[in-house]
C-alpha cells in the first residue's frame, strides 16, 4: 500500500508563508517604531526652546558663524604674532617655542667671523691712506674709537636687533592692554553679538510643532547658513591675510636678525658717521618694529568702528543685520589695506622710505 506525500508538502508550504507573513508584518512594525524614534530625536536635536544658548545642530553652527563675523578685532591674537625673542638657544616667535635653533646659532657665528675679519682689513687699510687725509691726534683717536664700536656691534648684532624688534612689540602690548582695559566696551561688543545670536535663532527656530518641526527648523538654519556663507568666508579671508603679514614680519625679523652681522661691518669713516649701510639697517629694523606697534592700532580702531557699525545694523529684526554687514565688510578689507601697507608707513617715519 503506497503513502502520499502531498497533503504533507501542502502543509509545510502552507506554514512556511503564514510565518514568513507573519515576519514581514512584525518588520513593518519595527520600522515604523525606527521612523517614530528617528522623528523623536529630530525633534528634540533642533526644536529647542528659550535663547540661542540652547541651539543645536545646524542652528549651532549659525551660532558660530555670527561669532567670526562679528568678532572682526582680534586684537589679542594679533598681538601675540608679533613677539620675537631669542635668548639661551631657545627661540619664541607668535608664543611658539622652537628648540630647534642650531642653523640660526651656526649661521650667525659664520657671519659674526666674515664681518670681524672685513671690519679688520678695512680698519688697517685706512691706515695707507693717513698722510693723505692728514690725519690729526683727535681724528686717530675718533676711528680708534669708531673700530672698537663697531667690533662690539658686530658680535652683539642679533641681540640689538631684537631689542630693537621687541620695542614695537612692546609697543603692540601696551596698545592691546589699553584696548581690552576698556571693560565698557567689551561688554557692549559681547551684548550686541549676543543679540544677533538671538534674531538668528528667532529666524532659525520653528513656529510650528510636530515631529516634523525639527526638520522645518534644519531646513530654516541652513538658509541663515548660506545667508551668512559669503561675509564669513570674506571675515576668514581677512584674518588670514592678517596673520600672513603677521608672521612674515616676524620672519623677517628672525632673518635680518640672523644676518645683521654683515650690515653692521660696515666701518663708517669719520666724515659722513651715521650715513653707512650699519645706520640704514638700524633704521630699517626700527621701522620693522615700529610695524607691529601699527598694526595693532589699526586692529583696535577697527574693531571701534565695527562696534559702532554692528550697533546701528540692529534694527530690531535680523534683516538689519545683514544689510549692514556690507559697512562691516568694507571696515575689514580697508582694516587689511593699512595692515599690508603698516611697513611702508613705518619707513616712512623712521626716513628709510
Amino acid at each position: 500500500m503506497e503513502v502520499s506525500v502531498k497533503p504533507y508538502t501542502e502543509q509545510f508550504v502552507l506554514a512556511l508563508r503564514y510565518y514568513r507573513q507573519q515576519l514581514w508584518i512584525k518588520k513593518k512594525v519595527v520600522l515604523l517604531i525606527l521612523l517614530l524614534l528617528l522623528l523623536s530625536c529630530g525633534l528634540f536635536a533642533f526644536c529647542a526652546e528659550g535663547t540661542w544658548h540652547d541651539a543645536e545642530g545646524m542652528t549651532a553652527l549659525v551660532m558660530s558663524q555670527i561669532d567670526d563675523i562679528c568678532d572682526v578685532g582680534r586684537v589679542e591674537t594679533v598681538a601675540e604674532l608679533l613677539s620675537v625673542t631669542f635668548s639661551g638657544g631657545s627661540l619664541e616667535i607668535a608664543g611658539y617655542t622652537v628648540n630647534s635653533t642650531r642653523l640660526i646659532t651656526s649661521l650667525n657665528d659664520i657671519l659674526t667671523g666674515i664681518a670681524f675679519c672685513f671690519v679688520v682689513l678695512t680698519f688697517f687699510a685706512s691706515f695707507m691712506s693717513i698722510r693723505e687725509q692728514d690725519m690729526t691726534a683727535e681724528q686717530l683717536v675718533l676711528k680708534l674709537g669708531l673700530f672698537a664700536a663697531t667690533v662690539v656691534l658686530v658680535f652683539k648684532s642679533q641681540d640689538i636687533c631684537l631689542g630693537i624688534a621687541n620695542i614695537g612689540t612692546g609697543l603692540a602690548l601696551k596698545t592691546t592692554q589699553l584696548t581690552t582695559s576698556d571693560a565698557a566696551a567689551a561688554r557692549e561688543a559681547q551684548a550686541l553679538i549676543n543679540d544677533v545670536k538671538q534674531l538668528a535663532y528667532e529666524q532659525c527656530k520653528s513656529e510650528e510643532d510636530g515631529l516634523l518641526a525639527g526638520l522645518m527648523e534644519f531646513v530654516s538654519a541652513l538658509g541663515v547658513y548660506l545667508q551668512l556663507m559669503i561675509p564669513w568666508l570674506s571675515m576668514y579671508a581677512v584674518v588670514i591675510i592678517t596673520n600672513v603679514v603677521c608672521w612674515s614680519r616676524a620672519f623677517e625679523i628672525l632673518i635680518l636678525s640672523t644676518f645683521s652681522p654683515i650690515a653692521f661691518a660696515d666701518a663708517t669713516g669719520i666724515n659722513n658717521f651715521g650715513q653707512g649701510s650699519g645706520s640704514r639697517f638700524i633704521k630699517n629694523v626700527l621701522a620693522l618694529s615700529i610695524s607691529g606697534a601699527i598694526i595693532v592700532f589699526i586692529m583696535s580702531l577697527s574693531s571701534s568702528i565695527s562696534l559702532s557699525v554692528l550697533r546701528n545694523a540692529l534694527s530690531g529684526d535680523f534683516a538689519g543685520f545683514t544689510s549692514g554687514l556690507k559697512d562691516l565688510l568694507v571696515i575689514a578689507f580697508a582694516q587689511v589695506g593699512l595692515v599690508l601697507k603698516a611697513q611702508s608707513m613705518a619707513k616712512t617715519l623712521c626716513g628709510v622710505g
